[in-house]
């Protein structure tokens, strides 16, 4: 599928891929970062050009865009970002923590127990389940059966 600008549209003349130019070996890296996309305000918002507003209110528009703009970066960036810096590393310093000295632990004394456990689990189980499997083996062992298979290469015997 081939990308087309959208200033040429659908029934313009000229269409041009937007991989144009492009290497192909760039497009393909996941690990690529694309390039940061400025959004100015004459990119951002245009009048029609049938009409056309006062002059002055788009420089007026675009400067009271451009103080925002430029005042929400810096109230995000001088306010939030180390308030959630600060937040993120302590609680990934406490996951580690507790991982490191709780979880990993706790693991392993499962672990230990469950050997343990296993130890005095295993003769006790031999010494109650055996005497009745072997009972029931020898009980079950005394039936007599006869099995037939229709094939020509094996033959019919008694058990």
């Amino acid at each position: 599928m081939e990308l087309i600008h959208p200033e040429n549209g659908p029934s313009g003349t000229v269409q041009v891929p937007l991989t144009q130019g492009v290497d192909q070996s760039d497009i393909e890296d996941v690990y690529r970062l694309s390039p940061h996309v400025t959004t100015g305000f004459a990119d951002t918002f245009k009048e029609s050009k049938d009409i056309m507003g006062f002059s002055f209110m788009e420089k007026v528009n675009g400067a009271i865009y451009k103080y925002t703009h430029f005042a929400f970066y810096a109230v995000l960036n001088l306010l939030l970002a180390p308030l959630m810096a600060f937040s993120f590393g302590l609680s990934f310093a406490v996951m580690h923590f507790a991982v490191v000295w709780f979880v990993q632990p706790s693991m392993k004394l499962y672990y230990v127990w469950l050997r343990v456990f296993n130890l005095a689990y295993e003769p006790a189980l031999r010494l109650v389940c055996d005497p009745i499997h072997r009972s029931i083996a020898l009980i079950l062992s005394g039936i007599k059966g006869q099995f037939k298979m229709n094939s020509s290469d094996v033959k019919t015997s008694q058990v």
